[in-house]
């Protein structure tokens, strides 16, 4: 029901904002002596977050939300940006990241395998 998916939205950014204060937190600290350990904590429950707020998004989708017009979804949406770069950030470090695309082109386009 639309009232369980927005109970479920609500615990979901709630849960995003805690990891955010917390990492905030930790980061005015300094860090702690095991870094590393932290740093993989961080980084898998970023993973979490992604993929729950992946998830809402979705959901939203499913149901029909015209996701650029709707006020919740657009912030659904700016959470989801927000924990992907976030996690990002912690896999891979600041910007600028450098990625490589593989692309198939169809016959119909000529064919053949490129990277970008």
């Amino acid at each position: 029901s639309d009232v369980a998916l927005n109970q479920r939205k609500q615990a979901l950014l709630k849960h995003v904002e805690d990891l955010r204060e917390r990492q905030e937190q930790q980061m005015l600290r300094g860090g702690s002596s095991n870094q590393a350990t932290n740093s993989l904590q961080n980084i898998d429950q970023a993973r979490v977050s992604v993929k729950m707020l992946d998830n809402a998004v979705r959901e939203m989708k499913k149901k029909g939300v015209v996701m650029e017009k709707d006020v919740d979804a657009q912030k659904l949406i700016k959470r989801f940006q927000a924990a992907t770069i976030a996690l990002l950030e912690a896999e891979y470090g600041p910007d600028p990241h450098i990625v490589e695309l593989g692309l198939q082109f169809p016959d119909s386009m000529g064919g053949g395998r490129q990277s970008l």
